[in-house]
Order: structure tokens, then sequence, then C-alpha cells
């Protein structure tokens, strides 16, 4: 069954009906920009009604087949079965493990893809997504994004069986496999510098030197360009860290401000890590796009029934701007794209440790049965 789009409360309770009564759906994955003709007090109780598995999110926009846009709902019905397991990020991460240890009991050792949607501005988002890596580990791959809306502020935005829940997460198990491509484009302009004092996403040193100093230097030597508290994003925008992670790879963190001393990032940076400052233009982000399909397209034989799932980042939106279709196209020669623009990525082929991502993509592609 194909993928739907609907943007209305009638048609968003017919598509469930609908799934509800297909034998051939196993689970759905429901994907929702925040705009939209639905109002989640409306559409709630129809998917606490549903029977099969529910996961998903509200996210700034949506993808349907390859196109981006602003408003509505995406359905995916999924062919195979997903078991499925929500968290309130204020429990404690004891109770968290021991729901983890009594769910796990219940199903099958055989599971390769782990799901998992997160409020992106959940208090205890990070040590919940440590909490299921220190889990599961290196057993399977992990694919998800981070829910929310452009806000920057907490909303109900998590879509489960239990309903659209805030300050939550919600991971899902799937014995089916998939082809994982991950990219981002950014390359080190900058020497590693070791991060002296931060408190979660605020670095507030590098190298025991103030941080917003180390970062405006190497910047404006780059750039030519002199920053101004006025247009400091214009041109940040082209120079995120980069968490340096110990294949050589690095994990990105878009800046969003910078307030006295300190760099405000999308999200947390750990004490002692080393950070180097990252450029790119636009043809550097769209060859990455090209560099994550080959890595999904190059792993088996590809038939005209398979589907792309991809998270992208709102923060490569923004800087690809009116090119960000070109980024859609590529994908869309290997197969269509349903997916989001997320505030955060979550994706690894099991071999490293977890985290989240920015102004990176992740790909996933099913074998649509």
């Amino acid at each position: 069954m194909k993928p739907t789009y609907v943007n209305s409360e009638k048609e968003f309770e017919q598509q469930i009906q609908s799934l509800e009564n297909n034998k051939s759906v196993q689970s759905i994955l429901i994907l929702m920009a925040e705009n939209n003709n639905c109002k989640l007090g409306v559409i709630e109780p129809t998917i606490k009604k549903c029977s099969k598995t529910i996961i998903g999110g509200v996210f700034p926009q949506v993808i349907f087949e390859s196109q981006l846009l602003n408003t509505g709902v995406v359905f995916i019905p999924l062919s195979f079965k997903l078991q499925s397991l929500s968290f309130d990020f204020n429990q404690s991460i004891e109770k968290c493990t021991a729901e983890m240890n009594d769910f796990v009991s219940k199903i099958s050792s055989e599971e390769k893809t782990l799901y998992l949607f997160v409020d992106a501005f959940g208090t205890k988002k990070d040590i919940y997504i440590d909490c299921i890596f220190n889990f599961f580990g290196t057993s399977v791959k992990y694919i998800g994004g981070c829910c929310g809306s452009i806000s920057f502020e907490s909303c109900p935005c998590v879509i489960t069986n239990d309903g659209i829940l805030e300050n939550s997460g919600v991971f899902a198990l799937s014995q089916e496999p998939i082809s994982l491509g991950v990219a981002h484009g950014w390359k080190a302009i900058s020497d590693p510098f070791k991060v002296t004092n931060v408190e979660n996403n605020k670095i507030s040193s590098l190298n025991w030197e103030p941080a917003y100093d180390v970062y405006k230097k190497i910047v404006e030597q780059h750039s030519g360009k002199k920053i101004e508290d006025n247009q400091f994003y214009d041109i940040a925008k082209s120079y995120p860290l980069g968490i340096v992670k110990i294949d050589g790879e690095y994990a990105i963190r878009q800046i969003l401000s910078a307030k006295q001393d300190e760099l405000i990032c999308s999200d947390r940076v750990e004490l002692l890590e080393y950070v180097s400052i990252m450029y790119a233009d636009k043809n550097d982000l769209l060859f990455a796009a090209d560099e994550a399909m080959n890595m999904i397209s190059d792993t088996s034989e590809n038939s005209d029934e398979d589907i792309i799932f991809c998270v992208d980042c709102i923060a490569r939106k923004l800087f690809l701007d009116t090119e960000f279709s070109k980024e859609l196209d590529i994908f869309d020669k290997l197969a269509p794209v349903y997916g989001v623009i997320s505030l955060g990525e979550i994706a690894n082929h099991g071999n490293e440790i977890l985290e989240v991502y920015n102004n990176t993509i992740a790909l996933a592609l099913w074998k649509r049965k």
C-alpha cells in the first residue's frame, strides 16, 4: 500500500480507518507538519483507538512524493510489525531501564532496526537517547529524528498509540532490515579545539579561551567578513562546529547564536570533546546528498516498489534555500522520497555511539511489499 497525504481531520480519521482495515498493513508511520488543518485534540482519540502500532511526530515540514510541503500529514503504511515503547522524559533512568528490560523480554531477539522519535526540546532528551544506546548497543541500525516546532519551544509532538506527547520519546523495533545512508558535506577549516567549559549546548571556552573570540577570529579570517551581532546567523549558518569522532568523521552542531563569550549550539556538546570549525557551500551539501543516496543504492538491487524515508535538517533546508529541491531530486532518481524536515537527525549503522546530528541527511531505503 502506497503512502498517502491528507490535510483535514475527516481525511485523517478516514485514513486511520482504512489502514486499520487493511490486513497487509502491520504498522503505521505518521509524519505531520506543524502547520496543518488537524487539531491535535480532535485526531488524538482516533490514534488511540487504532490497534496497529503507530509512531511518528510533528515536524516543521514534511516530504511527500519528493515534494516539500508546509502543511498536512503523511501516512506511511508498513508491511512489517513494529514493537514500540514510549517514555516520559520526567521519569528516572532506573524506571526507563526497567521498562526496557520488561519490553525486550516479551519480543524476539531478531530485531535489526530501531526507529526513534524524540521531543527536540525535551528536558532529558540526550539522557534518554544515551539510555537506549546503552541498552541496545550495536545490535541494531538506528533511524529517526527530533520532533517539534520551529518556535523552538517544547510542545506535543511525538506521535504514539498513547497519543501525541510532549517532553517524551518513542522507539520501535523491527525485524525488517534497512539500507542506511548518512552524510553532511561539511569540511573542517580549523584544527580541533578542546571544549574546556560547557553547559549542555552553551560553549563558553575552547582551549581555555573565550569560545566566541576563538570562533570569531577563525570565521572572519576564512570568510573575509566582519561578524556583527545583528547578522551573526547570516554568517554562522555557513560555519557550524564539528565534534571530532574516533573514526575521523564529525557530528555537526549548528550554532544558533552567540551571547557574550558563549556559543549557543542546537544540541549538546560534552566537556573535553574536540570540535573543529566547519565550512561548506551549497555544492558541497548537494554532493553529500549524492553520497548518502549512493550508500543506500549500492546495497542491493532496487525496484520500482522501493521508497526512501528521509530525515533532513531544518538548518540544511534554510542553508540551501531555493536549491533544496535539488537535494530531493537527487534522491528521487533512486526512489520516491517521503520524510521530514527535522530539528535534529538520529542515525547510526550500529557501529558508533548514538547521538543527535545537525545539518545532516539520514536516508533509509525500504523494500515496499
